[in-house]
């Protein structure tokens, strides 16, 4: 969420932009089950306890918090498109056209 407020801050793009963009980015997961995956395939001889290993552990920790994130992530990205003003907008391709050309 620091991430998409500071890169928006950088680009200067509006504060309806600079709110609301990193709850829209909240249900995103599918990069941190890859990296644990990776994660855990290196460290995996590390031991924690006797049946436990630390790349177990990281598939654990993150398998878990995504779910969580999972569940709660999308009616946070609808609580940021209806604060953003986003809702009920009519906008197509050439409005779209129309600004960049500005």
């Amino acid at each position: 969420m620091v991430g998409a407020w500071i890169g928006a801050k950088l680009t200067r793009t509006e504060d309806v932009v600079r709110k609301y963009t990193g709850i829209g980015l909240f249900a995103q997961g599918g990069v941190a089950i890859g990296l644990s995956i990776m994660a855990s395939q290196h460290l995996k001889g590390i031991p924690i306890s006797s049946s436990l290993f630390l790349g177990d552990m990281i598939i654990f920790g993150i398998t878990g918090t995504t779910f969580i994130v999972q569940i709660i992530g999308p009616p946070l990205v609808k609580l940021a498109v209806k604060l953003s003003g986003e809702i009920g907008k009519y906008i197509i391709e050439e409005d779209i056209i129309a600004i960049w050309k500005l």
